[in-house]
């Protein structure tokens, strides 16, 4: 694995001292006025259910806020009016306090400056919350790789992760819009997202996207239905020699998929062939049906 870099993040990383598992860092504990402090710009989390922070706010009404906010001191060139103190990680109990009409919060202020370190330890304390879904984890990731430079054995030394982790949650966010909100709204799974990546076919991707919600199709199933075995883009001939699909062939399939939805696979010799319609279950059979404008 290679090694972090000695500055910075590496000099971060070499203890397990200052309360987050694997991170160096010197901290304090202070009460500080609620308008002394800013969000974090890249903070990994993005999204606060306004339930979740309505209960939390009457939480801290009756019982004061429990759990510090855990916060920088801002350099003084990014000092600007009361506002001293940026957030490293509790922007949902932040945003609470202010919903609670709060004066002052209890903080943890870390002695770090460098953005990589401010953004590392943001994400190591949203991961160890098991605060963030799998887009958000994946774009922080994404940010430490490109805008901080970090190798993705170094990102997964330091949150404890297997590359392998790193490299999929990275690579989730090719997926298209509508399906990363799936995936964030926690209705498509990881595993789901994996399979759907395997498709290269965008139309196809996005109805199969729209089947896992509509039909709860299990990881299993939705393999099946991707069909992304070497057969379908082959055909056997009279002889024993296999051969690719014609292009015509092949985007005939794609358009029968489309338009059914489902995995449909056309085998095809000198003179003649079979086109296989599948479906999983009698509601898949009477939607396939419908689709064709035919009844049982």
């Amino acid at each position: 694995m290679a090694e972090l870099p000695k500055r910075g993040l590496g000099a971060l990383l070499q203890s397990t001292t200052g309360g987050i598992s694997g991170v160096k860092s010197v901290a304090s504990t202070a009460t500080v006025p609620l308008e002394s402090i800013r969000p974090n710009p890249n903070q990994p989390r993005k999204k606060f259910e306004e339930k979740s922070l309505s209960e939390l706010a009457d939480s801290i009404r009756s019982r004061g806020l429990i759990q510090p906010i855990v916060v920088r001191l801002l350099p003084l060139g990014d000092i600007a009016g009361p506002v001293k103190y940026e957030i490293i990680a509790g922007e949902r109990r932040y945003r609470a306090s202010q919903l609670a009409k709060q004066t002052e919060v209890p903080v943890v202020v870390k002695n770090v400056s460098e953005a990589t370190d401010v953004l590392l330890l943001s994400l190591i304390e949203n991961l160890q919350r098991e605060d963030l879904d799998p887009i958000e984890e994946g774009v922080a990731y994404q940010r430490l790789s490109q805008f901080y430079k970090l190798t993705q054995d170094q990102i997964a030394q330091a949150v404890g992760k297997s590359r392998a982790t790193i490299a999929n949650a990275i690579r989730i966010l090719e997926l298209s819009e509508s399906i990363r909100k799936l995936i964030s709204d926690r209705q498509i799974s990881t595993g789901h997202a994996k399979v759907l990546l395997s498709i290269t076919d965008e139309v196809q991707r996005e109805n199969l996207a729209q089947r896992i919600v509509a039909e709860g199709l299990s990881v299993r199933q939705l393999e099946t239905l991707a069909g992304n075995s070497d057969h379908e883009n082959r055909f056997i001939s009279s002889g024993s020699q296999v051969k690719a699909k014609p292009p015509h062939v092949r985007d005939l399939e794609t358009k029968l998929r489309q338009h059914l939805g489902t995995k449909v696979t056309i085998q095809q010799s000198e003179k003649k062939g079979k086109i296989v319609i599948e479906f999983y279950s009698v509601a898949d059979f009477d939607r396939i049906a419908a689709k064709m404008g035919l009844t049982r």
